[in-house]
């Protein structure tokens, strides 16, 4: 969070009610700016550190962010309405008096652009990604429709590929996943795929060669599609 005190030094030396700060001045406050993700997602402004970690910045000078994407600025509300967990291995109390751990993990995924999907005949072609551990995501693009994406992960996404465009006998998801593509390139739409090889958490890089991670990974994206309102699959 150290990276981010100069937005809790801001807000805590201003008594108003509202600070207002433009993306661009927020930029001057955080060492190295904010990420892109602060500029597109609004979850990346949730008033909880249980969530995102670096909203503590703003909690410890008691404000709760609002976001404003069409204007590039945020909105920080003076108010008792924050919302505070504490760091991992630090301990917080139930009503009771029994002690218990928290875990606090701060994600931020830069998804990579691994092209698009081509079925010639019917004939799906592999999308040559790295023979590496990952998380990856399919968006089907239809002529007419919502858009669809379908999160998955794999310990090979190379193999993983392959396996989609040429699915065996008993690999169910995979031929879902095979009649899902030459259904919607065969009436002209698209089909483009992102990956990831590694993750950003708590601000340091954590490689996706781990399963537990990839899972991590993959269902947070899940949660943020979600709540955006994103139509998500996950067979």
């Amino acid at each position: 969070m150290g990276r981010y005190k100069g937005i809790t030094t801001y807000l805590a030396e201003r008594p108003d009610p509202v600070v207002t700060l433009t993306f661009s001045e927020l930029d001057r406050l955080v060492e190295g700016g904010l990420p892109p993700s602060a500029r597109a997602h609004p979850a990346w402004w949730t008033n909880s550190i249980k969530s995102h970690s670096h909203a503590k910045c703003w909690l410890d000078a008691r404000r709760r962010a609002k976001v404003d994407f069409n204007a590039n600025l945020v909105r920080f509300e003076l108010g008792p309405e924050t919302v505070y967990t504490p760091r991992r291995g630090s301990a917080v109390r139930k009503p009771d008096g029994a002690p218990i751990s928290t875990t606090t993990l701060e994600l931020q995924v830069t998804w990579l652009d691994g092209g698009e999907v081509t079925a010639l005949a019917q004939k799906i072609t592999a999308v040559p990604l790295p023979p590496i551990g990952g998380v990856y995501r399919f968006r089907f693009i239809p002529l007419k429709g919502d858009e669809t994406i379908y999160v998955g992960e794999s310990q090979n996404l190379a193999t993983r590929m392959r396996q989609y465009a040429n699915p065996g006998p008993t690999q169910t998801t995979n031929q879902n996943i095979n009649a899902l593509i030459k259904r919607v390139t065969g009436v002209g739409g698209r089909v483009t795929v992102h990956y990831a090889t590694t993750v950003l958490i708590n601000e340091e890089a954590v490689s996706l060669a781990s399963k537990a991670v990839r899972r991590l990974v993959e269902n947070a994206e899940l949660v943020d599609l979600a709540g955006r309102g994103v139509k998500a699959e996950n067979l």
